[in-house]
């Protein structure tokens, strides 16, 4: 019984060594900033931040990964973004479509809401993660994106801390 109480112990300490969220990336022109894990790879195009996750072994050819964009949308609220892009949109966006869960957060001060989903793309069961919050005039989207299967073990609760680790710097 110890032996297996000492396992789960290590095992425990063990992926949190692993996810710790010891990395920084801060975007001060468009006043952003959060926290990411050791070992994930930022890619930063056209306006589109994205975080990759270290490829499980050769055969991993998912690349979840976490993202963020923005755009300008003058003085439309959350709450008319979040309609038009989310729930009008996706589901003609994303084939089978479903909406898992869904709420609103409190993110430093700063409201989001959000939505859990999961759609087909080439075959695969794909589940995301999906933060939206105004901010002067732009709409930020915070995406995590994973196989339905990584998302439930692994990924979810991973883009959750990066989520709640965002925050506006100016």
């Amino acid at each position: 019984m110890v032996k297996v109480l000492f396992a789960l112990a290590a095992i425990f300490l063990f992926n949190n060594v692993i996810y710790a969220q010891t990395e920084v990336y801060s975007e001060s022109n468009r006043g952003f900033t959060f926290r990411y894990f050791e070992g994930w790879t930022i890619s930063n195009q056209n306006e589109r931040i994205a975080v990759f996750a270290p490829k499980e072994n050769r055969r991993d050819y998912q690349a979840e990964n976490w993202g963020i964009t923005s755009s300008f949308i003058g003085k439309r609220t959350l709450e008319e973004c979040y309609q038009e892009y989310i729930i009008e949109s996706f589901p003609n966006l994303f084939e089978s479509f479903k909406i898992i869960d869904q709420g609103q957060s409190l993110l430093d001060g700063v409201k989001f809401k959000w939505i859990e989903y999961g759609f087909v793309q080439n075959g695969l069961e794909i589940k995301n993660l999906t933060y939206l919050a105004v901010h002067k005039e732009e709409l930020f989207v915070l995406i995590g994106y994973s196989s339905k299967n990584r998302f439930d073990v692994k990924y979810g609760n991973l883009f959750r801390k990066m989520m709640e680790s965002f925050k506006f710097i100016k």
